[in-house]
């Protein structure tokens, strides 16, 4: 069997430039699916003739690490637990291999859509936000004061490849040797899945529909969730805990 890296490596390259203007998908629908590599590897060989993969300057595997940012009573954590419809998600993105970050603010819109405003940020104090970040912060979310209240909480660290479908311009990322670590704690593996998401405008794309026919569902875990509740197993995580028990690890295992 091929392995994941020759199916990228296989695919004609776009840059990031032209995957934004076919596919930028701020407003999108998300479905996140855990998989072992070998799931990975037969779903995407059943699309990977539709695909283009992402290529800067030659790579298409790239660092990204994530600063999650919460109040001090974890309002965006717990909106997340359970389901709050006016939740939120604030976080720094650093692209380590090419060196810029973003602030991005995920929030809801309707139809569980995903919303994503994001701004670039310089980043030499990232557990910081600076005053004009709060401001973008409160703007984006409709909440006054919620940046002046946040603080760094969890880092999320992972290898991203991402595919376009140039057919219907859909996305698909493939993460992998997905870590996390608390500020100021040690990096640490949480899971030995690969974890592909699929970002479209409007309806299921045929990943999607292939990883259905294989009886693989969607799953609502984030990267952030997972790192906190396993952190922290007192934290509430009903809505997670059968794919953190089954693709998860707990505690935190060896430094990465």
């Amino acid at each position: 069997m091929t392995d994941l890296d020759s199916i990228i490596a296989s695919r004609p390259g776009i840059s990031l430039a032209v995957l934004d203007a076919i596919a930028d998908l701020q407003t999108r629908r998300d479905r996140k699916y855990v998989l072992t590599e070998d799931e990975a590897i037969v779903a995407l060989v059943s699309v990977q003739d539709r695909l283009a993969a992402l290529e800067i300057n030659g790579i298409r595997s790239f660092q990204y690490r994530s600063l999650y940012f919460d109040t001090p009573d974890l309002s965006s954590y717990l909106g997340a637990a359970t389901s709050r419809r006016r939740r939120y998600k604030v976080r720094v993105r650093q692209y380590v291999d090419h060196g810029n970050s973003m602030l991005e603010v995920k929030t809801r819109g309707v139809r569980e859509t995903t919303v994503k405003h994001r701004v670039a940020y310089d980043t030499a104090n990232p557990e910081q936000l600076t005053s004009e970040a709060m401001g973008f912060i409160d703007h984006m979310v409709g909440r006054p004061a919620l940046g002046a209240s946040l603080v760094a909480s969890m880092w999320t660290g992972y290898q991203r490849s991402t595919l376009v479908d140039t057919d219907d311009n859909s996305r698909i990322t493939i993460d992998r040797r997905v870590q996390a670590a608390p500020v100021d704690g040690a990096w640490r593996q949480i899971t030995d899945r690969v974890i592909v998401e699929t970002k479209a405008a409007g309806d299921a794309t045929p990943l999607d529909y292939v990883l259905w026919s294989h009886g693989i569902r969607p799953v609502r875990v984030s990267k952030f969730a997972a790192a906190m509740a396993l952190h922290n197993p007192s934290l509430p995580a009903n809505k997670w805990r059968r794919v953190l028990r089954r693709h998860f690890v707990r505690p935190f295992t060896n430094t990465f």
